[in-house]
C-alpha cells in the first residue's frame, strides 16, 4: 500500500516556529535599510556633478518613494522625490546625478551632505541615512561676483522615476485631459 505524502506547504495548524505568535509581521520597519554606497564628484567648468549612488535592503516589495535632500554647507539646496520600481526583476543598487552651478562661486573647501529617506504617508519617516564629504572647488574661471549658495541645474537617473513639481502639473493635465475624452467618447442612454 502506497503511503501517503504530506503537504509541505504551512497551514494555521502546522506553522514554522518563527511564524507563530500574535505578533509577527511580514516585514519589519526595522529590517528596511537604506544605504549610500558612492559618492562621486566631478568639476567641470562651473559646474559641480554629484554622482549618488544608494542601495535599498529589500527593494523588490519593500520601497516605492524615497526623498533625497541636498545640502551645500548647511544650506538645504533641492528636495527630490524618486519613484523606486517594483517588481520580481528590481534591482537593489541604484545611482542618479545632480549638477549643481557653480558659476560665482569662490574656490575653496565646501561641505556637501546628502540626505535618502524614506516617508510614510502619515509623514513619519521609517529610514533614513545621510552621508556628508568634503569638497575642494576650484572654478575655470575667475568671477567678480560671488555666490553663496549655488542652483541646481539638472538631475538625472537610471530606472528612476524623479517627481517634479512641474512633470506633476503635466501629468495631472494629461490624466484630466484623458479622462474628458473617454466621457466624451461614451454612449448615452
Amino acid at each position: 500500500m502506497p503511503s501517503v505524502r504530506k503537504s509541505k506547504q504551512a497551514t494555521f495548524d502546522n506553522l514554522p516556529d518563527s511564524q507563530k505568535g500574535p505578533n509577527h509581521t511580514g516585514l519589519d520597519a526595522c529590517t528596511k535599510k537604506i544605504m549610500i554606497s558612492e559618492l562621486d564628484v566631478i568639476t567641470k567648468e562651473n559646474e559641480l556633478i554629484i554622482k549618488i549612488g544608494f542601495r535599498l535592503f529589500p527593494s523588490k516589495a519593500a520601497f516605492s518613494k524615497i526623498t533625497s535632500e541636498l545640502y551645500f554647507e548647511g544650506f538645504k539646496m533641492n528636495s527630490i522625490r524618486i519613484s523606486i520600481p517594483q517588481g520580481p526583476l528590481g534591482r537593489n543598487d541604484f545611482d542618479f546625478t545632480q549638477c549643481l552651478d557653480m558659476q560665482g562661486i569662490r574656490a575653496g573647501s565646501y561641505i556637501i551632505k546628502v540626505e535618502l529617506f524614506e516617508v510614510w504617508s502619515t509623514g513619519e519617516i521609517l529610514t533614513c541615512t545621510s552621508k556628508e564629504f568634503k569638497v575642494d572647488y576650484i572654478p575655470q574661471k575667475r568671477q567678480n561676483s560671488f555666490v553663496k549658495v549655488p542652483s541646481v541645474k539638472s538631475i538625472a537617473g537610471i530606472d528612476l522615476e524623479i517627481l517634479t513639481n512641474a512633470g506633476k502639473t503635466i501629468h495631472q493635465d494629461m490624466k484630466e485631459n484623458m479622462r474628458k475624452e473617454l466621457a466624451s467618447k461614451r454612449d448615452v442612454w
